[in-house]
């Protein structure tokens, strides 16, 4: 799958990029004699509407450039029944002549997290960003214009990711909704607050959908002498799918005479799990995945100080920043970390 950057309308949309990527890496790994005996085996006997193919069909493949075309068109019957394209920034989508309905997985930018302090005695942490919300649906072709038989051109939207606060106390800025058209948008998370008094500073909400993105974490807090750590971000999942927006970005540690406090991890985003190591940033789905990304961890507080992890592309929200406390340290500060852009998963079914 890949962006459609190539496109002209009125040719199909091919959308095969990566695919043909993974298929050469197959060829180079020797997987393409398994794979291939693995379809003719009968696998595709039990899938209604799949062309069959035959071993005798497979011998006369003598080159890299068969094998790659058989085994992105077994992609295509096998896994999609349909074209599947990836929009990584603003574009227009020219849904093809004999599309008959649209699965379309829109993901909303993540969150910037907040920046720590720079006031002696401001020893809280910075709020992590919140993830970008996700809406998975199908639409039907019959709800798309047309100017007589050909269908318009759609255009697409993609979030941004927020940018980090990074001066003292500076509020992380929100993601950017993504969306098709008019008819849907997954909305982008909110930015982590920047740290100012002993109260930990709240994290950034998350991003509308189904589900919802998930909550940058408060940054670490001292309430009458009690050490409060940064919080964790929130999950982006879905109990019945593979389905899932970005992670909230961890809660900023904090730092006093007791030393730092502990620092909040970012939140899952799917099956994305978020940055665990103070400052880590969140980890991205694999290729094979339609889901937001984890959030960064908040960052490390005291002598370790580092700013907040960055949100996993796509969606993730960005970690806290932390502080290091006391009038011998002038009260350090660090950064936020970034929330990551959004992204839009367009599969044109034709059955």
């Amino acid at each position: 799958m890949t962006s459609p950057d190539y496109y002209n309308p009125g040719q199909p949309n091919t959308g095969w990029g990566d695919v043909s990527e993974m298929s050469t890496s197959f060829v180079n790994e020797g997987l393409i004699p398994i794979f291939m005996r693995a379809l003719t085996g009968g696998l595709f006997s039990t899938l209604g509407g799949a062309q069959a193919y035959t071993a005798e069909q497979y011998a006369t493949m003598n080159d890299h450039t068969q094998q790659i075309t058989a085994l992105v068109e077994a992609f295509d019957q096998l896994t999609l029944q349909g074209n599947a394209i990836v929009f990584n920034s603003n574009n227009t989508w020219y849904p093809s002549p004999k599309l008959v309905s649209a699965d379309v997985v829109i993901l909303g930018g993540g969150g910037g997290g907040g920046a720590g302090s720079s006031g002696a005695y401001n020893n809280a942490g910075a709020g992590g960003g919140g993830g970008g919300g996700t809406v998975v649906t199908n639409i039907p072709a019959s709800f798309l214009p047309k100017t007589g038989d050909v269908f318009n051109g759609v255009p697409i939207s993609i979030g941004a990711g927020g940018a980090a606060g990074v001066t003292s106390k500076a509020v992380g800025s929100g993601g950017g909704n993504s969306t098709i058209a008019n008819y849907l948008t997954a909305g982008g998370g909110g930015g982590g607050g920047g740290a100012d008094t002993n109260t930990g500073a709240p994290g950034g909400a998350g991003g509308a959908g189904a589900p919802r993105g998930g909550t940058g974490g408060q940054g670490s807090g001292f309430v009458s002498d009690v050490r409060l750590p940064g919080q964790p971000g929130g999950d982006s999942i879905s109990e019945y799918s593979l389905a899932g927006g970005g992670g909230g970005g961890g809660g900023g540690a904090g730092d006093n005479t007791g030393g730092p406090t502990a620092h909040g991890r970012g939140g899952q985003g799917g099956i994305s799990p978020g940055g665990t190591t103070p400052g880590q940033a969140g980890t991205p789905p694999s290729s094979a995945v339609t889901t937001g990304g984890g959030g960064g961890a908040g960052g490390p507080a005291g002598s370790s100080l580092a700013p907040g992890g960055a949100g996993a592309y796509p969606s993730g929200g960005g970690g806290g920043g932390a502080v290091r406390g006391g009038t011998a340290f002038g009260g350090s500060f660090s950064a936020g970390g970034i929330g990551a852009a959004g992204r839009i998963y367009i599969i044109e079914r034709f059955i």
